[in-house]
């Protein structure tokens, strides 16, 4: 499991997409899927979260993908993923 923190969910996916990345190829691996995403943020609704979680889950990524969220500006996003290195 790793954590991301952000300003928007942007930079939050991009911080959890790095840890992700380091702790792969600390296991040799150079990518991962995702097997499980939470996206926490200051103003999300309910229904706004649920379809943000379920964007990225069993995506598979590696250092060159890019990562899209419908970014909302705000303090204290927080994306935790359930990684599987491949």
């Amino acid at each position: 499991m790793v954590t991301g923190l952000g300003d928007d969910q942007d930079e939050a996916l991009e911080n959890a997409k790095e840890r992700a990345l380091e702790q792969c190829e600390s296991e040799d691996r150079e990518e991962f899927v995702i097997v499980k995403q939470q996206i926490l943020g200051p103003n999300d609704g309910a229904r706004k979260a649920a379809e943000v979680n379920a964007q990225m889950e069993g995506a598979t990524v590696n250092e060159d993908t890019e990562l899209q969220a419908a970014t909302q500006e705000g303090d204290g996003y927080k994306a935790t993923w359930t990684i599987r290195c491949r």
